[in-house]
């Protein structure tokens, strides 16, 4: 296993043939797989047609191009990467305001906005220390009236949950869904903070029974939209206990409840829960006391949370349909790449049957590969290989070919100077210069 390992983070050496195709830094397991993927048959998504490798004189003409598309589709990549990362971001910041929004800086705890896990639902509270209610506070006394304080109404949502389903007076059932009542405790005799989590663990799995997940509204904009409805509901759940309030007071005050309270004729209404009959008795209530915070400039502060990450969100559809056609356009270079490669294996096709523009026969490519690969470059081992040895480089190369005329063409192969690098090499390959043609360029 540990020699796998070594074999696989061996890098190729610099004079394999594969390098040329893969880059030096390429390992030999990447190598061997990515020849398996464009050369077998029945695996990858070329399905062996591409018939890589291509000739050294047709890799050489496709080049340029090639070259021209790889930088293309690596200039797209570093583009994707950047707005990946930007994407990324994005959901990080909107994650961190939906956290702090529901569960405020006592869920989120040292937790930074890096941090956060997008993918990843909201966790619940792991214990009662990490929810947002103070330990030492009744419903009444933590979503009545009252200044503002760490972990009451308004500052987080999750205590505001809570607020509306549970009661000094009483252990609610109908306050709440069904399925959360067994869960509801009577807010009397301490230890308030694990009650209010142990409610809202219930709020939480009653949610999908209670609401279907197709009634919600999706997307940056619905935050606005479900915030604006919930607000257009303050003050409209009075329980009338003997007819309408006598003074415009009354009416005034209620508009800053949420939740169900009892109005009297002569009793002004509050949300005050210790009742035992919270919702047929004078002057309580199981509601929020949000008083003047609806009207102050900087607002309720997990509204205020729920904005900035409706805020952050609102940039990510566009990003990600910017990332989606960059997906396109690289997939369309990918295309272009197979196509050029299908017109190398024809090229190489041509070659080895010696149908070329010049008329004359052209090493085979299964010739020019077993004359690459030879692992003995000497005269002899060239032989050995039906190849001959080229003194110049120590490398063997393709026996030099006769030269054939098209059908019906009688006049000499024509033959291009820069093929040859002197006269006896040009007479090697084609023959002597014919009395009526110029000698090797000139």
């Amino acid at each position: 296993e540990a020699n796998h390992r070594k074999v696989e983070g061996k890098k190729a050496k610099d004079n394999h043939e594969a390098v040329a195709y893969f880059g030096k830094n390429a390992k030999l397991a990447e190598i061997v797989t990515r020849i398996k993927t464009l050369t077998n048959d029945k695996k990858g998504p070329c399905k062996g047609g591409l018939k890589l490798p291509l000739l050294d004189t047709t890799a050489n003409k496709l080049r340029r191009a090639v070259a021209h598309l790889v930088a293309k589709a690596e200039e797209l990549e570093t583009q994707q990467q950047f707005l990946a990362r930007e994407l990324q971001d994005m959901r990080k910041e909107a994650r961190y305001h939906a956290f702090k929004a529901l569960c405020g800086t006592t869920g989120l705890g040292k937790q930074t906005e890096q941090q956060m896990k997008p993918d990843e639902t909201i966790p619940l509270p792991g214990e009662a220390s990490k929810f947002p209610w103070d330990n030492s506070k009744t419903q009444t006394r933590t979503c009545g009236a009252g200044s503002r304080t760490t972990n009451i109404k308004w500052e987080v949502l999750a205590t505001d949950m809570v607020c509306i389903c549970v009661a000094d007076g009483a252990a609610l059932t109908e306050a709440c869904p069904t399925t959360a009542a067994p869960s509801i405790e009577q807010f009397t005799g301490g230890s308030y903070q694990a009650k209010a989590l142990a409610a809202y663990r219930a709020l939480i799995a009653a949610c999908p029974t209670t609401v279907s997940s197709d009634e919600i509204d999706k997307g940056p904009a619905s935050i606005s939209a479900a915030i604006a409805n919930l607000f257009s509901s303050a003050g409209r759940n009075a329980l009338y206990k003997s007819g309408a309030p006598t003074h415009a007071g009354l009416v005034d005050k209620r508009r800053h409840y949420l939740g169900a309270y009892v109005i009297d004729t002569g009793n002004a209404a509050t949300c005050d829960s210790n009742n035992a009959s919270p919702f047929t008795t004078a002057s309580k209530g199981v509601c929020i006391d949000y008083g003047d915070m609806l009207y102050k400039k900087d607002g309720i502060p997990w509204v205020v949370e729920a904005k900035k990450e409706e805020a952050a969100a609102q940039g990510i559809p566009a990003l990600f349909r910017t990332v989606e056609q960059i997906v396109s356009e690289v997939s369309a270079i990918e295309s272009k790449l197979e196509n050029l490669l299908l017109i190398g294996d024809l090229s190489n096709l041509a070659i080895a049957t010696g149908d070329t523009k010049q008329g004359r026969k052209q090493p085979a490519a299964g010739d020019q590969h077993k004359c690459k690969t030879a692992k003995n470059k000497t005269a002899e081992g060239c032989a050995s290989v039906g190849c001959d040895n080229d003194d110049s480089t120590s490398e063997c190369k393709p026996k030099a070919g006769t030269a054939n005329t098209a059908a019906g063409n009688t006049a000499a192969t024509r033959v291009n100077c820069s093929d040859f690098k002197d006269q006896t090499s040009r007479d090697a390959a084609v023959g002597p210069v014919p009395a009526e043609k110029a000698k090797f360029c000139g």
